[in-house]
């Protein structure tokens, strides 16, 4: 993307919701992003999920060390969060395609 070669313009925005309203007014022509929180934005601003295609894949891990002392109180915290987001039908699954 930085070869000026390629003649490429590189826009930022502010929100997923501000790139997608970009990209609807002829702003840009392509979104790079991560397609869970885009999808989370077209759906908020009533419009389909966008065609994608997927270049890279990172894996997430959350490592909590033992010696910050809140470390039991927090897994704890996100173990609810999460077992409260499932009971209500929240999509969990951040790997859907």
């Amino acid at each position: 993307m930085r070869d000026p070669a390629l003649g490429l313009e590189h826009v930022t925005s502010i929100s997923h919701i501000g790139a997608l309203q970009m990209l609807l007014k002829g702003r840009g022509d392509y979104l790079l992003d991560y397609r869970v929180q885009v999808d989370a934005a077209a759906q908020e601003l009533g419009i389909e999920p966008l065609p994608s295609l997927q270049l890279a894949e990172q894996p997430m891990r959350l490592v909590l060390s033992l010696r910050s002392g809140f470390a039991p109180k927090l897994k704890a915290d996100l173990d609810r969060a999460f077992d409260e987001l499932a009971s209500r039908g929240v999509e969990l699954d951040v790997r859907r395609q």
